[in-house]
């Protein structure tokens, strides 16, 4: 005899069973809502932005002196701050992908 299925359960693609949330029916209006809380810590993205810039200001005297070990990391370290500040403002409070093109790029 096989694995019955109980009636929560549903098969995926790749045939495993997966389990539906308690109360959910298949009917979209049975959905449990999402509730977008505000943002927990806002000094991340302040700060994270306020940072990425702060690392350009030697930039210009590096770039003079052609320090090219310097200038690969304020680059970074300029990019770096501008993703956790924008990851920080798009998923806060909530995991739905409302971006997906910035997911690709910020990988």
């Amino acid at each position: 005899m096989g694995h019955q299925l109980k009636n929560r359960d549903v098969f995926t693609k790749n045939h495993c069973v997966q389990r539906e949330p308690l109360g959910y029916n298949g009917d979209i209006s049975q959905q449990p809502p999402v509730f977008l809380f505000p943002m927990q810590y806002p000094q991340l993205p302040t700060f994270a932005f306020i940072s990425a810039f702060l690392v350009l200001v030697p930039l210009h005297s590096h770039w003079r002196a052609r320090n090219v070990a310097t200038l690969a990391l304020i680059f970074w370290l300029f990019f770096a701050g501008i993703i956790y500040g924008v990851n920080s403002i798009v998923w806060a409070g909530n995991v739905l992908d409302h971006a997906p093109v910035w997911c690709d790029i910020s990988k």
